[in-house]
């Protein structure tokens, strides 16, 4: 960078199954200067978090209520671990470094719905404990991220406000 900052790494985006590297590129686009803006393009795969082990298709029924809970809180607990292992890999790698324009607006983006899904759990959680009988205090709606720094809080605030609500739901 000119003003003598380095620009934070990015990592490449992820490749169709099947596409070579070659084909992505010769197919030009304006997916390329798209994906160089992204923090994090790709990921493992928890759509399965929190599942049961099934011996065969055939033995799968309709969830109880209560399994979906458990899941739903298994699955909560493994997003938040990964979603605060990468927030600190963004800390470190945000070093010294300055972030673009459109990667600071793509990590207050996810801020922010990370904080709306914190909220809306919350709520959910206040309203199934009998609303302002209950013992909890209702919820606030989030502000908007306006700086990487603000955005790295926020996140780091919601994540166990999220993993606490689901519990409670």
């Amino acid at each position: 960078d000119a003003s003598g900052q380095h620009v934070a790494p990015l990592l490449p985006p992820p490749s169709p199954a099947g596409a070579t590297a070659a084909s992505a590129t010769a197919s030009g686009g304006g997916g390329a200067a798209e994906a160089e803006d992204r923090f994090c393009c790709g990921g493992p795969d928890i759509s399965s978090v929190g599942e049961p082990r099934r011996s065969s298709t055939a033995a799968a029924s309709a969830m109880t209520f209560p399994e979906l809970v458990s899941r739903l809180e298994a699955a909560m607990g493994q997003a938040s671990l990964l979603l605060n292992d990468r927030l600190r890999t963004l800390q470190i790698r945000l070093k010294g470094a300055a972030a673009t324009a459109a990667q600071q607006r793509e990590l207050c983006e996810i801020a922010d719905g990370i904080a709306a899904a914190s909220y809306h759990v919350q709520k959910w959680a206040y309203l199934l404990q009998g609303g302002s009988g209950g013992e909890g205090r209702k919820p606030t709606r989030p502000s908007r991220c306006e700086e990487i720094d603000e955005a790295i809080a926020s996140v780091h605030s919601a994540l166990p406000r999220l993993m606490v609500a689901a519990s409670e739901a």
